[in-house]
């Protein structure tokens, strides 16, 4: 069950704390943080600076990306046998996020997208992490092995010229299990559903929900991402559901429920 209560962070936005000691980007697919081969991407369209070697900040000056391109001269080789996660911590997100890694000599660009997207009261901070085993259907090539890609990209899609991005790290993970024990500290933020009026409460395999004053959107997702249900409910409740963790989304708010 601990295992399982930190892996919400998977789909999870959470508040990042100011006390963390881990504000500076950390690169773990080089063996040294590495603040020099960071430029902008997307033809140009964004400016890419240091911060007081603390955070990346990205400027939009063009177009509609915000692109960040890790860019060694050199490239950049993944090992995806012992590299199965990478999380990214962001904030000021204006538009949907990916993780790129783009290999120019083959053409190819791997487009990896949150599975889900959701949003904290109070702020735009978020962890972004992806598991290459999600994308195993759209990317098989990306689930062992060793290759070398021209560049890894943090990208914002949908952004507005002169908006501005800021990265405060990029990290690794050998399993998910090592990305929820760093970020399991975490994890408690995501509870800004219980900070309204709603309650939400569990009984065998159900979800209920009350005190709602509206017909809201309701999405439930599982640890992996998986929309599980979808509604349109005033007041209600969730059935036939599985034992596990999951994430309840109401329009913009979300709380973990485990049953």
């Amino acid at each position: 069950m601990k295992t399982l209560f930190k892996s919400l962070i998977i789909i999870a936005f959470v508040f990042f704390l100011s006390t963390n000691a881990n504000a500076q980007i950390n690169l773990d697919f080089k063996v040294n943080t590495d603040t020099a081969n960071w430029v902008g991407g997307k033809s140009n369209q964004s400016i890419v600076s240091w911060v007081n070697n603390d955070f990346l900040q990205i400027q939009v000056d063009g177009g509609f990306w915000a692109v960040a391109a890790y860019q060694p001269l050199n490239g950049v080789s993944w090992n995806f046998d012992t590299h199965k996660v990478v999380a990214v911590k962001v904030q000021k997100k204006f538009g949907d996020l990916y993780v790129k890694f783009y290999d120019k000599a083959a053409n190819k660009n791997y487009k990896l997208k949150d599975p889900l997207p959701l949003s904290i009261t109070g702020t735009t901070q978020l962890i972004h992490v992806i598991a290459f085993e999600n994308y195993a259907n759209d990317y098989p090539d990306l689930q062992s092995g060793t290759k070398t890609f021209t560049n890894i990209q943090i990208a914002h899609e949908f952004v507005s010229p002169g908006q501005q991005i800021q990265v405060d790290w990029v990290k690794s993970f050998t399993t998910l299990d090592a990305a929820y024990e760093y970020m399991g500290p975490l994890l408690d933020a995501l509870d800004d559903i219980h900070s309204s009026n709603i309650r939400i409460s569990t009984s065998g395999n159900t979800i209920k929900i009350a005190g709602m004053t509206t017909e809201s959107s309701v999405q439930l997702y599982d640890i992996k991402g998986t929309l599980v249900r979808s509604q349109i409910l005033h007041d209600g409740e969730i059935s036939g559901l599985n034992k596990g963790v999951y994430v309840l989304k109401i329009d913009n708010k979300a709380s973990k429920v485990i049953l």
